[in-house]
């Protein structure tokens, strides 16, 4: 059953805001209650800028092998998006930075402080707008950080005005060692025990010789896939196949017999 009192409530505060939509007259009603609805105070509230992180996308493509991942050794640019759950503001800035209790050496801050822009309520935004002052972050990663390795980030994020301060925490996990991706590897493709090998992508080899002693680390349910496989392992030199961080991966598939 509907209360008279809200609805009385919602349809004067319209009539006063025309271009409110439900939601915001919502949200003004639910920001300036006690314990009674104070339309006089929703009438002329200002809402506040309010900004959360959301996520974050890697561009690797300055130097990189533009996978949209961040791999040890790769100078990378980091796209960050934010979302605005209150006012409109003009001016937002953030800053991204290490975790106070990760190794200051992993990570080679080129631009850790961006512009924002403006933001409208309920908008999103992003610090990547072409043919404009808005650009990604900018960073080097170790080229001996640990394969599977998550790296915790801070995020600062401040209005120009100084009406919003806050922070939030993310993590980015890097890849280290000679990746296949999801693509056909024409010939005869080797592994030997003194590298380290990623499966990114559901590959598909010729011919794949996998040396006794080398380990093989496969991303969630992709396969390695061949016409011809050799993989025979020693007892002193095993042939290690394993998930990512511990997760399942698909299969080793041998696609013609008989070779």
């Amino acid at each position: 059953m509907a209360c008279p009192a809200v609805a009385g409530g919602v349809s004067l505060l319209k009539s006063f805001r025309p271009t409110f939509t439900h939601e915001k007259v919502f949200l003004y009603l639910i920001k300036t209650q006690t314990n009674n609805i104070q339309l006089n105070t929703a009438i002329d509230f200002i809402l506040p800028t309010e900004i959360t992180y959301v996520t974050n996308t890697i561009v690797d493509t300055l130097g990189g092998d533009e996978d949209g991942r961040a791999d040890a050794g790769e100078t990378v640019e980091l796209v960050v998006k934010l979302k605005n759950t209150g006012g409109y503001n003009d001016s937002v800035w953030a800053s991204i930075e290490l975790d106070g209790l990760e190794d200051p050496d992993l990570v080679n801050f080129i631009d850790s402080v961006r512009f924002f822009g403006s933001v409208s309520e309920y908008a999103t935004i992003e610090n990547n707008v072409p043919d404009s002052l808005i650009f990604p972050f900018k960073f080097t990663l170790d080229s001996d950080i640990a394969n599977a390795r998550g790296i915790k980030f801070k995020i600062n994020i401040w209005t120009g005005d100084s009406t919003y301060l806050g922070d939030d925490d993310f993590e980015i996990v890097v890849q280290n060692g000679i990746e296949f991706g999801a693509s056909y590897y024409a010939g005869t493709t080797h592994m030997y025990p003194n590298s380290y090998y990623l499966i990114s992508g559901t590959t598909l080899f010729d011919t794949l010789i996998i040396h006794p002693g080398t380990e093989i680390y496969v991303e969630a349910n992709k396969s390695i896939n061949a016409n011809c496989i050799k993989a025979i392992g020693k007892p002193d030199s095993l042939i290690h196949i394993q998930g990512v961080r511990g997760q399942y991966w698909d299969a080793l598939k041998v696609l013609k017999h008989g070779l």
